[in-house]
């Protein structure tokens, strides 16, 4: 009887003190009320938001300024070298891309080539490199920054290139296209051209653009192409484009 007595004190003793810590602690907020909802799950980390209010997707960009070093690309009526206007125009679209919350890598980001000096073939050993450099980032896009001539001065207006046999970088540089028509020029009627040509496009393991911002053999749109302002449009129809492939457009 003794033992009794004493085991039931104790098990409604024990029933106190559990039932007061737990009034403690929802009291002194150590475990949530029933009021308060469900409690936080720490595994789920938070959206981290852009500027814009938009939460970044995690999306990879590679922007390829396209020659540099010993190549200089096409030159100007005025002199104009082709591989200066690509790393400018990169480097404006890198910083508005940047700012909507994507990750954006460059190919270069000076006026060198992607080249060792002991490299017999330069030039391949460029394009490899740049292709090396897109598989390293993981790239979701590639948009590839030329400038364009022509034996005719007359000839002007951007013009988008892509994979013959890629329908998602036939989508991006129509929706390319369109953007440099609203935001650049109005009257460029250029339209984009398919290519199983060219190295960039070929060997790139993702949706690529090589985007023709405009003509250096035209004196008119290679002053424009000097001109940051103009610059920053072409930055612009880029970004914009870029917005609307992911679906992430708000120019409307």
């Amino acid at each position: 009887m003794y033992f009794m007595i004493n085991r039931k004190t104790l098990d409604i003793a024990m029933a106190v003190l559990f039932i007061t810590g737990v009034i403690c602690a929802v009291v002194f907020g150590l475990i949530p009320s029933a009021l308060d909802g469900e409690a936080p799950d720490d595994s789920v980390e938070p959206a981290v938001m852009n500027e814009n209010g938009r939460p970044p997707d995690n999306i990879n960009i590679v922007i390829d300024p396209g020659h540099g070093g010993a190549d200089p690309g096409k030159i100007g009526v005025s002199g104009s070298c082709e591989r200066e206007v690509n790393l400018a125009i990169s480097m404006i679209t890198g910083e508005m891309l940047t700012e909507r919350g994507y990750n954006v890598f460059f190919t270069r980001r000076d006026d060198n080539g992607l080249y060792d000096d002991g490299d017999v073939n330069k030039k391949a050993a460029d394009m490899r490199k740049r292709c090396s450099i897109i598989e390293e980032a993981q790239a979701d896009v590639v948009i590839s920054i030329h400038q364009n001539s022509f034996t005719d001065s007359d000839v002007c207006g951007a013009q988008m290139f892509y994979y013959t046999h890629s329908a998602e970088g036939k989508k991006l540089a129509e929706i390319m296209q369109e953007s440099f028509r609203k935001f650049v020029n109005t009257d460029n009627t250029r339209g984009c051209k398919a290519n199983d040509s060219y190295y960039m496009l070929i060997h790139t393991p993702c949706p690529t653009v090589i985007a023709e911002c405009g003509f250096l053999s035209n004196p008119e749109e290679e002053k424009q192409l000097n001109d940051n302002v103009y610059r920053n449009k072409i930055a612009l129809a880029i970004t914009e484009a870029v917005e609307k492939y992911f679906g992430n457009d708000s120019s409307n």
